[in-house]
């Protein structure tokens, strides 16, 4: 069952610096989300990318820009299980593509470094072939074998 974002799409205001970063540089958020989304970190990621630059491009072309952040909100959707559908992420990115921006970024940072996120520095990571031994018998073992001599 899909789960809803934990964050709201006009939370983008805060904190001010995320939201002023949406507004100023649109293109590098979303070159950031689309980085987060494709590789699950933030591991290799460049200010400077293909979907950066791609984003400015498509904005200085007819204003269409809002159309990869559209795809990358789809993408995370199908991704993370979150609730919408391809009509709402369309209208979401067309009509407020600052916001959009900002709430995925929230929203991936909550996913993927967050509590129970597997994205890193945040998250819980499982180890492999971890046991817990209970230390009472742990303790118990070196006495037993002294006695033994």
């Amino acid at each position: 069952m899909p789960r809803p974002y934990q964050n709201s799409l006009f939370g983008c205001f805060a904190p001010f610096t995320g939201c002023l970063k949406a507004w100023c540089c649109t293109c590098v958020v979303t070159g950031k989300n689309h980085h987060r989304i494709a590789q699950g970190s933030d591991q290799g990621y460049s200010t400077c990318n293909a979907w950066c630059i791609g984003w400015a491009a498509l904005m200085a072309c007819g204003g269409c820009g809002w159309i990869l952040q559209m795809i990358d909100r789809g993408d995370m959707r199908m991704k993370y299980d979150l609730e919408g559908s391809g009509f709402g992420e369309c209208c979401t990115a067309f009509c407020c593509s600052c916001c959009e921006a900002a709430q995925t970024a929230k929203e991936l940072e909550y996913l993927q470094l967050g509590p129970g996120g597997n994205g890193a520095p945040g998250g819980y990571v499982p180890q492999e072939k971890m046991a817990a031994v209970p230390q009472g018998q742990f303790q118990q073992q070196p006495q037993q074998q002294q006695q033994q001599y």
